[in-house]
């Protein structure tokens, strides 16, 4: 029974440490909710919880040290659960966060699921049905996997573990990324602004994206909500200079999170750039 419950609330602790892992950055926008850190320091932190959630699930399941790891884990979901309520009482915070950016579970059902767990590992304390032997010799395995998943956050801070979408130059365009017309869209240029409404960042970009429409560049400029409120990013002047504006209502749109705003500069519907973070430059749209 004890190995049992150990395996299955380990493998689910390895499983919610990896859709985290996948795009750490998700997570770090998560934390940033909560408001209780310095930004600066979100990011060491999302990793550091990342590690350790890696590092709890591998000791559940190798059942390294149970009679001290049973109720340092209760603590720790009795703390994550009440952070989260509070959360979502003065942050406005959605969801718990435990499953990654990608996914998100209402935040009843994550509560529900924690307190699962806590029942059952409680129980587990209370029975006295645990194993006399430490294994230490495993935690061998649990260093191993702290290192692997400090290099995986470390490597998604800034994009996913890998592209789902494939978003990458010499790509072809995703049709469904433009909803428009289908005559239009192999243009033999087009430029497009990847944005949602409720980003302080998109908003700034629609701001320079004005002056930075290039008259020598005969292309289509196209900019597509795919998250947030509809019609809060264009103004008067860039209707009036062509730029054409689509909500984007993709189950793929998910995978953008954190990577957005993002230009894409698009030819005979082959990928020919991309550019997040900054702005992009007289280059992006000439080169």
């Amino acid at each position: 029974m004890t190995l049992l419950a150990t395996t299955i609330i380990g493998a689910f602790f390895l499983l919610t440490a990896g859709l985290k892992a996948f795009h750490s950055k998700l997570f770090i926008i998560h934390l940033k909710r909560f408001k209780l850190l310095p930004e600066s320091l979100s990011a060491m932190l999302a990793v550091l919880l990342i590690e350790l959630e890696a590092a709890l699930g591998l000791a559940l399941i190798l059942q390294v040290y149970l009679n001290i790891l049973l109720p340092v884990i209760v603590g720790i979901l009795v703390v994550s659960t009440l952070l989260v309520l509070w959360g979502h009482k003065y942050r406005s915070v959605e969801d718990c966060g435990c499953y990654g950016g990608l996914l998100q579970i209402p935040l009843t059902i994550s509560t529900i699921v924690n307190l699962i767990m806590i029942s059952v590992i409680s129980g587990l304390l209370v029975m006295g049905q645990l194993p006399m032997e430490n294994n230490s010799q495993n935690l061998y395995y649990v260093i191993a996997v702290i290192l692997v998943f400090h290099l995986v956050s470390k490597k998604t801070l800034h994009k996913p573990l890998f592209d789902v979408l494939g978003l990458k130059p010499g790509k072809p365009w995703l049709s469904e990324f433009y909803p428009g017309d289908n005559e239009n869209i192999n243009q033999p240029n087009q430029v497009y602004f990847i944005v949602a409404a409720n980003c302080s960042l998109c908003k700034s970009w629609m701001k320079k994206l004005s002056d930075a429409i290039n008259p020598k560049l005969a292309a289509e400029y196209i900019v597509l909500n795919a998250g947030g409120n509809p019609g809060q990013l264009m103004d008067g002047e860039l209707i009036n200079k062509g730029v054409a504006y689509f909500e984007v209502q993709s189950r793929k749109t998910r995978f953008l999170r954190g990577r957005l705003p993002m230009a894409v500069r698009v030819e005979d519907g082959v990928i020919r750039n991309i550019k997040t973070g900054s702005f992009p430059g007289d280059d992006f749209f000439l080169s």
